[in-house]
Order: structure tokens, then sequence, then C-alpha cells
């Protein structure tokens, strides 16, 4: 995708909703969810990763150091790594499931391309 910016920035003291719309901006189509996982859903998938979704004005983690920066040459396994260690947050695509695009990048997902993971 030739508009896309060479990155943008999220910080953790943004709220939920400037980071979604922050992402939608450069990449519409790309329907993409934080959450913070607990035990059980680890454990037993329950509570599911959109029961325990960010709440709008929730702050993506106050206790993040440095901004965390998203490129859309970033493949979807770099996109999940770069928000779990910045902020400490699970990602997944809405209807899709980031193991759906775990190799394609953050621009190809927005086009519409979903390559599978390959061991």
């Amino acid at each position: 995708m030739s508009g896309s910016p060479s990155h943008v920035e999220l910080n953790g003291n943004m709220s939920y909703a400037s980071a979604l719309a922050t992402i939608a901006k450069f990449w519409p189509h790309l329907p993409v969810y934080f959450y913070r996982p607990t035990i059980e859903h680890y454990k037993e998938g329950l509570p599911s990763g959109e029961d325990l979704e960010l709440a709008a004005d929730e702050s993506l983690n106050s206790l993040a150091v440095s901004p965390v920066i998203i490129r859309g040459d970033m493949i979807g396994q770099r996109f999940h790594a770069a928000i779990m260690s910045g902020f400490s947050l699970e990602t997944e695509l809405r209807g899709i499931g980031i193991h759906a695009i775990w190799m394609t990048t953050l621009d190809e997902a927005d086009g519409g391309v979903r390559r599978g993971h390959r061991d």
C-alpha cells in the first residue's frame, strides 16, 4: 500500500479508542482489537479475547516507557509482539485471528491478503 506511513507511534498514555483510531487511519480494513488476558483465558480459553477487550477510555499502559512503533511492513507476528512487549496486551483481528496473518504484513492484511502460518 503506497499510502502507508513509515511508522505509527502508540504510547502508553493513549486511550484505547485513540490507539484504534490511529491504526484505522492508516489501515482502515484491519479490524484489530487489544485485550488484557487472564489466567483463565490462557488456561481454558474463557473468557474470550473479545470479552476482555479494553474499554474505549482505558489507557494502553501508563507504565510503558517508550512508544511502540507500528509499521505497515511488519508481519502480524511482529505487530503482536510489539503490542505485547510494549503494553502487555494481546491482539487479535476480529473474525480472522492473528494466526491467519502470522506471516502477512499489516499493509497486505489491510488489502485483504491472508497468509497462513507455516511450520
